[in-house]
């Protein structure tokens, strides 16, 4: 694994770089402050089902996008 110092992982969320000691999904998310209630979740641009987020490993380089719906018309 190629993690940056003192372990924790490089990654990217909505385009933004990050650096995250977690090390499955729903940690990675929780650590990054974001409500999962109302969210969508893509690792590499494939969707992780919200029950698998916990199941879900992340790795150095990944990338994660949090997409919400947004009221309004």
């Amino acid at each position: 694994m190629n993690s940056t110092a003192h372990n924790r992982l490089a990654i990217v969320v909505n385009g933004r770089r990050a650096h995250i000691a977690a090390q499955d999904l729903a940690a990675t998310l929780e650590q990054l402050g974001y409500d999962l209630s109302w969210a969508a979740v893509a690792l590499n641009e494939e969707i992780v089902r919200r029950e698998d987020l916990a199941s879900t490993p992340v790795t150095d380089g990944d990338r994660i996008e949090v997409l919400s719906p947004m009221s309004g018309g």
